[in-house]
């Protein structure tokens, strides 16, 4: 039992967006429950190859030093940001997308979301999303819950607002 993108064997593979269209991302092997997204929207990721995400922040001027680095080093990245950070770093946010980056929820509060219950989680996910959309005019599409830690009830709150769960 676990959780697997529907037609791979032996758990998850990686995936990257590319498009808007589709069937679920994810799928319970146990329950047949399928979870975030649409598999049209991904593609596998190739043997070899890496999406680069960073969590927790942003954290003003570390978060710009990291941002120019890799613009140098020419590599793409999504950051995973905590909602109540935002306000105080929207310049951040603003230049990660001027500069190509994706930013992406990593809920409000930071939590424990196995310790909420739904309408809690879903408050989490809602919150970021729209405070994301407010910053930057575009909603995220993945979501991480705080420490990796997730369940069944993380996972759907996380379908019904439309994100994706990505884990490392």
């Amino acid at each position: 039992a676990g959780l697997q993108q529907p037609g791979h064997q032996g758990g998850a593979k990686p995936a990257r967006r590319a498009g808007d269209d589709g069937a679920a991302a994810f799928q319970d092997t146990a329950t047949g429950a399928r979870f975030g997204g649409k598999k049209k929207d991904f593609e596998i990721l190739e043997d070899g190859e890496v999406i680069l995400t960073f969590d927790d922040g942003p954290h003003g001027d570390k978060t710009l030093t990291l941002m120019k680095l890799l613009l140098q080093l020419k590599v793409p990245a999504s950051f995973f940001v905590v909602g109540k950070m935002l306000d105080s770093n929207k310049d951040v946010v603003k230049q990660l997308v001027r500069n190509g980056f994706t930013i992406e929820n990593h809920t409000w509060d930071h939590p424990c979301l196995v310790a909420l219950d739904g309408p809690h989680i879903d408050l989490e996910f809602k919150r970021t999303s729209q405070r994301i959309y407010e910053l930057t005019g575009r909603r995220p599409v993945f979501c991480r819950p705080s420490g990796g830690q997730f369940d069944v009830k993380t996972l759907e709150e996380a379908t019904a607002d439309n994100l994706i769960t990505a884990l490392w």
